[in-house]
Formats: C-alpha cells, structure tokens, sequence
C-alpha cells in the first residue's frame, strides 16, 4: 500500500510513525505485518526514513531523575542505578517506574 500511495500522480503527502526498541527485538519480533519488518521492507525504496534513539545512558537517567522529581540529587545512587536497571535506559519505563514509587509512597519529597 505505501509504495503504490508513494507511486501515485497526486501530491500527497502522508506521515507514518511508529517505534520499537532495537535492543528488545528478537527473532520473534520480526514477524510479517510487525512496525520492524515494514521498516526494513520499504527502507531501500526512499519512502522511508529512520531515526534511531539509543537507550539512555545511567548518568542521562539521573539526569531525567532529577527533572521528573523537580530537584537536583532527587534520588540516592543505589535508587537511581535500580531504576536505571529495570527500565534498561528507556525514559518511558523510568517515569512509569517513579510514578508508582511515588503512589506507593516509596519515593516522596519533603
């Protein structure tokens, strides 16, 4: 459907986004029809364009830490290095995870 949209005479233009985590994927993740496997499809046809985003780093971690508790050194070292570990640097996983230490009570700020 995108090469025959790309192939068309009229001007249209057309945004398709869409993620995956490059260091979550498996061989069962590339399965027809997944966002990956189109990317990979359509790559050498010029319609496409990728832009890939690293996890965070521990240090960029505490950094983003910082912001979403509104305060610099918001967490101890062996707080942040744990939350670092369980999101493995992805900064969605991270504000999940100090919301629900923060609901729960586990982190709160005086």
């Amino acid at each position: 459907m995108l090469i025959n949209l790309s192939n068309t005479k009229a001007n249209i233009r057309l945004g398709i986004f869409g993620s995956y985590r490059t260091t979550e994927s498996t061989a069962d993740f590339v399965e027809i029809g997944s966002f990956k496997a189109l990317c990979q499809r359509y790559a050498s046809t010029g319609i496409f364009n990728s832009l890939e985003l690293p996890p965070l780093t521990k240090e960029s971690i505490s950094t983003f830490i910082d912001f979403e508790l509104d305060r610099i050194g918001g967490l101890p070292t062996y707080a942040v290095e744990w939350i670092y570990s369980e999101s493995n640097g992805n900064p969605f996983l991270t504000k999940n995870i100090l919301k629900i230490l923060k609901e729960n009570n586990i982190v709160f700020l005086d």
